[in-house]
């Protein structure tokens, strides 16, 4: 039994994607990710078109030197066609279709910049965060070129025109009204840099749609910046009631969501808290260090079980 717990906890449905053409990317017709419920992963989805168009200007800078102008003939090398693949970005696999090079005589040549992006270790989580922390402090440009540069992306082909181009769209994207998205749940995740807080909050509406409702400068631990970001939320169209939020253990967001929303009251509240069980996971496996591996198949046992009767087998198994 330990063993189909484990297998359920690591298994994520993920919607199949096509592979990107060149031609798609130029014209914005790319697919932004779809997955679990995770505020990073949504964020990276944002970002991932102009992301994906640097990536293909950097892959197209080295095909070039290998072969040439487009419709010439290199001396060494030539372009063999395309071909299905994908690369990682932010942590996020994308399907895209690359270009295939061959030498005279007839090997395929690696290119380096496709195989780099094959690692995740490409991402760079520090540079990221601080990315987010520039985007929340509504310095749009500097965070959106740190987020790019976090994904691996050299200067040189992270261009200032879509620089300003994805910085407008996160600037939209923190305004934008909600009341069209008929919002019904709301997760609330905090992430650090250093000293400093930043909370995303993505919604879920009534189609099971998700979106990211904005990026803000606060901290989970104090309730004066979450009952703010709260505020801003229902100022641009969340419902005042009824909602579902799923939140980390941060005593200042869970303060402000019972001033603004009575969740600790069942007769008036507002709205429902829930907790969430990968924020729970994480504080046992750091509590438990290197034994965190033998509670793992309990913990999802217990919060899986619709009788007594699953978590009580286990502890038998």
């Amino acid at each position: 039994m330990k063993q189909t717990v484990l297998k359920s906890v690591r298994k994520i449905n993920r919607k199949k994607l096509k592979h990107a053409k060149k031609s798609d990317i130029d014209e914005g017709r790319f697919e932004n990710l779809d997955g679990p419920i995770d505020t990073q992963h949504l964020l990276i989805s944002t970002m991932l078109p102009p992301a994906v168009k640097a990536f293909m200007a950097e892959l197209e800078g080295e095909v070039e030197k290998l072969c040439g102008s487009r419709y010439q003939h290199g001396k060494t090398n030539h372009r063999w066609g395309s071909q299905n693949g994908s690369i990682v970005l932010g942590n996020q696999n994308v399907a895209l279709e690359v270009p295939r090079v061959r030498a005279k005589d007839g090997a395929e040549v690696r290119l380096q910049t496709y195989q780099d992006f094959q690692d995740p270790k490409h991402f760079d989580q520090a540079v990221f965060t601080e990315g987010i922390k520039k985007v929340s402090q509504r310095d749009y440009e500097k965070g959106v070129s740190q987020i790019a540069n976090s994904f691996g992306l050299k200067k040189s082909s992270v261009s200032k025109k879509w620089i300003k181009a994805t910085a407008k769209k996160i600037d939209e994207l923190q305004k934008r009204s909600l009341k069209e998205m008929d919002i019904r749940a709301v997760f609330i995740d905090g992430k650090r840099f250093a000293k400093h807080g930043v909370i995303i909050a993505l919604g879920v509406g009534s189609t099971g749609q998700k979106n990211v409702l904005g990026i803000y400068q606060a901290d989970t631990e104090n309730s004066a910046s979450c009952l703010n970001l709260l505020n801003d939320l229902e100022k641009r169209g969340l419902p005042e009631s009824g909602l579902i939020f799923v939140v980390d253990g941060g005593s200042g967001l869970n303060k402000a969501l019972n001033e603004k929303y009575l969740v600790d009251d069942k007769k008036k509240r507002r709205a429902i808290r829930i907790r969430c069980y990968v924020h729970k996971w994480r504080n046992i496996e750091k509590a438990l260090g290197a034994e965190s591996h033998k509670a793992l198949g309990l913990f999802w046992a217990l919060r899986d079980a619709k009788t007594p009767q699953r978590p009580k087998s286990y502890l038998t198994a």
